[in-house]
């Protein structure tokens, strides 16, 4: 229950800069989310909102046990460089390791060189040296820098900028657009 209440307090704080806090903002205000007790919690909208339960589709629970420190600003504002192999949340390494985070703008995950994994001809994976992951305020504002090609994929690209979007990958990456489970969630 505790990650629960974690993870909606971290979603809604506007420090954090959460893409998830828009979809939690309903009639111009934050949901609220109360602790009824150690098993259940109640969302409430500031007005009727017929499709409310659908928000918490792509919601993933944040491990408050794991974050809380760094959400609290111990890391807060500074760029945080890792002395060690480990994944930022203290696991094991994957296929890309933590190398720099700045709260609330981004987070850059580098190429692990001992990954074990190879392609058919023997090339280890991933192909990819770094991703980064810019931490984008709005939705309005994911398609602004996409339209200047400063980004390559929009998350949850919605109804209201789909034609933006698909305008921009036209012209910016020679009309090639995806979609997933057959909703256009990004382009590039």
């Amino acid at each position: 229950m505790e990650d629960v209440l974690f993870t909606f307090r971290v979603y809604l704080d506007e420090a954090v800069h959460a893409t998830q806090r828009d979809l939690l903002i309903v009639g111009g205000k934050p949901i609220t989310v109360r602790k009824v007790d150690a098993q259940m919690v109640t969302f409430a909208f500031a007005k009727p909102y017929g499709v409310g339960e659908r928000i918490f589709d792509g919601l993933a629970i944040l491990p408050r046990h794991l974050l809380e420190t760094r959400v609290q600003g111990r890391e807060a504002g500074a760029e945080r460089r890792s002395g060690h192999r480990s994944s930022p949340m203290g696991g094991t390494r994957g296929i890309f390791d933590s190398r720099s985070m700045f709260r609330g703008q981004r987070l850059v995950l580098e190429r692990n060189p001992y990954y074990w994994k190879t392609d058919e001809q023997g090339n280890r994976l991933p192909y990819l040296d770094e991703i980064v992951f810019l931490f984008v305020p709005s939705a309005d504002a994911q398609v602004l820098r996409f339209q200047s090609g400063e980004t390559d994929m929009i998350s949850r690209l919605g109804a209201e900028n789909f034609f933006r979007a698909i305008a921009a990958s036209a012209r910016l990456h020679d009309g090639r657009c995806r979609a997933r489970a057959g909703v256009p969630t990004f382009c590039f």
